[in-house]
């Protein structure tokens, strides 16, 4: 028996996952994505909700446009982590 798996990604798109490993540029293990923020109207990622910590977690909202690679379980980001950890607490919903 041989299976097959279909998915509907696009061709040129990755799938992000959550729990993805979020790396700076300067290859730092900033945190985990947590959730996927798409506009409804053109099915575009537009943001990502990371976590980092473990007992006191923060959220930053990070905007796609800063993503330069997505890979199984990394996603690599064009900044570095200082600029990331300024970015404003989200809570999100």
């Amino acid at each position: 028996m041989i299976l097959q798996t279909e998915t509907s990604i696009p061709e040129g798109r990755a799938a992000i996952a959550e729990g993805a490993q979020v790396i700076s540029v300067e290859d730092k293990h900033i945190g985990n994505v947590e959730q996927v923020i798409a506009n409804l109207e053109t099915n575009n990622v537009t943001h990502f909700v990371v976590g980092k910590g473990f007992l006191l977690k923060e959220h930053k909202l990070v905007p796609a446009h800063w993503v330069t690679k997505v890979e199984k379980d990394k996603i690599y980001l064009s900044v570095e982590a200082r600029l990331f950890d300024r970015l404003p607490d989200y809570q999100p919903t």
